[in-house]
């Protein structure tokens, strides 16, 4: 039993190894820039579940989006995001930060969305009133219209014989 302990005791120090962490890149991608990158991406991933289909027939490439849009390319994505996951507190702050920042455009976007529900019942219960009142107003007139109708039929029979 002494010699196993010794054995994992030699096998735990024989196996840590130095972490070389990565060396920060001549064209790092600014913090702030990153993090609207990063939340992007996360939105990006999110229509990918849901719209796959749709995105791969119209040959969309998302990540080739957001590349365009902040002037970057992939190489240069890669490596700033494995410099800033390198350190590992500042990394968190950013992360958290996208996790705010979507939350407040989940919670922008539900807002907008229960107001949006509220205009179209409102204008179908609109539409309902208005389409029951049109029918009440279409009865009326058929009402009169069959009053005069039948206040203008003569009320004495002639024989059609005699006439």
């Amino acid at each position: 039993m002494r010699y196993l302990s010794y054995i994992l005791v030699f096998l735990s120090l024989v196996a840590c190894q130095e972490v070389n962490r990565p060396e920060k890149p001549d064209d790092l991608i600014p913090q702030e820039t990153m993090i609207e990158i990063l939340k992007e991406a996360y939105i990006d991933n999110a229509a990918r579940s849901l719209g796959n289909k749709v995105l791969r027939e119209k040959g969309i490439r998302l990540d080739s989006l957001i590349y365009a849009r902040y002037g970057i390319d992939s190489l240069q994505f890669v490596k700033s995001h494995a410099y800033y996951a390198s350190e590992i507190n500042d990394y968190i702050a950013m992360m958290e930060t996208v996790e705010k920042e979507l939350a407040l455009q989940k919670d922008e976007l539900d807002t907008l969305i229960a107001q949006e529900r509220k205009e179209q019942e409102a204008a179908r219960d609109s539409l309902k009133k208005d389409l029951k009142n049109a029918t009440k107003d279409s009865i009326s007139l058929a009402k009169d219209s069959l009053k005069i109708a039948t206040d203008t039929i003569p009320t004495t029979l002639v024989d059609p014989v005699e006439n």
